[in-house]
């Protein structure tokens, strides 16, 4: 039995390390639940530039030569001929890694992921982009989005969804019982740490630090952090904000910096370390303004007991309870700004939010909870005929 993991990339394009993200993560874990509970070594299927083949331990690295590809489309024909011209559809089963590098495959059992709603907020990165989004020709942009989104996810025999939002979506589109059975959801995880909670005892006055993790770009809500930051620094003289992360909205943190000397920090960590960083930190903030699933910086902070305060983006609803195991703000600096604040000033009666939230990953979004259902998909799927 052949299991093929299909994306564009979860190690650079030389097969040697791996790329930072979310998805990536996510596939490597997923190797690992393929190795130790299925028994088979899956092969990551990705573009190269240059074909090569690696032991990765776990699971295999399979790169295709994609580099005299023009575009996208192009670059993802080539991974469906190499995958259908050396893989035989009778031993293998197919999992697109997300639906966005999906296509119409015949005869294989196949499974698709998809990764939340993409198409609520704009990457306005292309100046040919903020032309459109900018103009009255967005409404057909929005309908062609949708579209797209919807086509996507007809590839494979089931379609898993990491929250209920898009599940929710699309089956407003569906009348077939058949249609709306093939898609499962099986929400994002985090590890949890084998200490126990410590209850914090701290003074009314003593330092609380808030912490924000995420790419540094504009849908992972960085603009918005940072001006409800300026509010929150001005008004709170023990409040110290921590950015970790990189990317190209970093000189607005860099401004924030100057403008609060030494209460501002930006920094990075490794995403194996996620939790232990966290538990650094009184509060996290998770400000999306689009594009987000049942988000792993979300639920990492959870885990590690901070006090998270996150906008009603996405799968994030599906995660938290406003008031008992975390806050909900609307993306808006106003909103967001109103509940940091009624969490820094009231930080010490919350400790029950805290306990709320590790229980809720450790009832409902565990690693155990996540790998136990990736492998009753498998092997039903396995266990089918033809």
């Amino acid at each position: 039995m052949n299991l093929i993991i299909l994306t564009n990339r979860v190690y650079d394009l030389d097969g040697k390390d791996l790329t930072i993200g979310g998805i990536q993560t996510y596939l490597i874990n997923l190797c690992d639940v393929i190795f130790h509970k299925i028994g088979v070594k899956p092969v990551i299927l990705q573009y190269g530039n240059e074909d090569f083949f690696i032991d990765k331990g776990l699971h295999y690295v399979k790169g295709v030569d994609v580099c005299k590809e023009p575009n996208e489309r192009r670059k993802i024909k080539k991974l469906s001929k190499c995958l259908q011209s050396t893989y035989e559809p009778s031993n293998t089963i197919v999992i697109w890694g997300s639906d966005q590098y999906s296509f119409k495959l015949k005869n294989y059992k196949s499974i698709n992921i998809q990764h939340g709603i993409a198409f609520d907020t704009e990457a306005t990165d292309t100046f040919i982009k903020k032309l459109v989004v900018n103009s009255p020709l967005v409404v057909i942009y929005k309908l062609l989005q949708r579209y797209r989104a919807r086509t996507l996810v007809k590839n494979g025999a089931k379609v898993v969804c990491v929250d209920y939002n898009f599940k929710n979506w699309i089956r407003t589109y569906i009348s077939s019982e058949y249609e709306k059975s093939r898609f499962v959801v099986i929400p994002n995880f985090s590890e949890l740490l084998d200490s126990k909670l410590v209850d914090y005892d701290t003074e009314a006055d003593a330092t609380v630090r808030m912490v924000i993790a995420r790419r540094f770009v504009k849908r992972r809500g960085i603009e918005l952090a940072v001006e409800s930051c300026k509010i929150l620094l001005e008004k709170f003289s023990h409040l110290f904000v921590t950015f970790a992360g990189d990317g190209p909205e970093k000189y607005r943190i860099e401004r924030l910096q100057e403008l609060f000397p030494g209460r501002v920090n930006i920094t990075t960590y490794k995403s194996q370390d996620s939790i232990s960083f966290h538990r650094d930190f009184d509060i996290a903030l998770v400000p999306s303004i689009g594009s987000e699933g049942t988000s792993l910086s979300l639920l990492e902070a959870m885990s590690s007991g901070c006090i998270c305060v996150a906008t009603d983006i996405g799968g994030m609803t599906n995660i938290i309870i406003d008031g008992h195991n975390g806050f909900m703000s609307s993306p808006d600096v106003k909103d967001l700004t109103e509940k940091c604040s009624i969490v820094i000033e009231n930080y010490k009666q919350l400790k029950y939010v805290r306990r709320n939230s590790i229980n809720t990953i450790s009832n409902s979004f565990s690693k155990e909870q996540w790998s136990g259902k990736w492998v009753s998909l498998l092997n039903d799927l396995i266990g089918e005929k033809g």
